[in-house]
């Protein structure tokens, strides 16, 4: 049975998995480049009204790296942006393998260090402004852990990685009375 659906129901959905992802654990905010949305803007205002996003899209650039066995991932992905002066930079993917990492748990307070190997299952998260990342990692049993990436991952085998830019924005952070975290804020150039 083939179903097609309407201009007005795709917006729906995807009006209603914008809300979804807004109400996740991290408050994930996925802007879509257009203003026939005005009540996924209004979602999207600040504790005092001031909108959190932009209203126009920006550019996207990219880069490829591929570090090597003894490689701290955050690290490398720190000087690279650094290198490069990315302003507005995060992880598009990232495949590979880590002998260890430190991950801190959802309840903000727990660190945990882990030796493996693992597979790098997810990497995600901003890398300018002094990053926010999350990953995933499956052990050999294939069993996954994952949690806020504190840092000292350090490559396996490899790890491919590509980092993209939003060319017309910088990141940066500032205290957040609702979270208590200094949290991203996004500037147009």
């Amino acid at each position: 049975m083939e179903m097609y659906l309407s201009t007005e129901m795709c917006w729906g959905m995807v009006s209603l998995l914008t809300f979804s992802l807004l109400h996740l654990g991290e408050k994930l905010a996925y802007v879509l480049c257009t203003d026939n949305l005005p009540v996924l803007r209004e979602m999207l205002q600040d504790e005092k009204g001031s909108d959190r996003t932009s209203s126009s899209c920006s550019l996207l650039k990219t880069y490829a790296l591929r570090l090597k066995p003894g490689d701290e991932i955050t690290s490398s992905m720190q000087s690279f942006i650094e290198a490069n002066q990315l302003e507005a930079a995060f992880v598009l993917t990232c495949v590979g393998s880590v002998t260890e990492m430190t991950l801190r748990m959802a309840d903000s307070v727990t660190i945990k260090r882990y030796n493996g190997p693992f597979e790098i299952v997810s990497l995600v998260g901003t890398v300018s402004a002094g990053g926010h990342l999350h990953g995933s990692f499956s052990d050999k049993e294939g069993v996954v852990i994952g949690g806020h990436v504190v840092g000292g991952m350090k490559v396996y085998t490899t790890a491919e990685v590509v980092i993209g830019e939003c060319s017309g924005y910088t990141f940066t952070r500032e205290p957040c009375g609702m979270s208590g975290y200094n949290e991203l804020v996004v500037n147009k150039k």
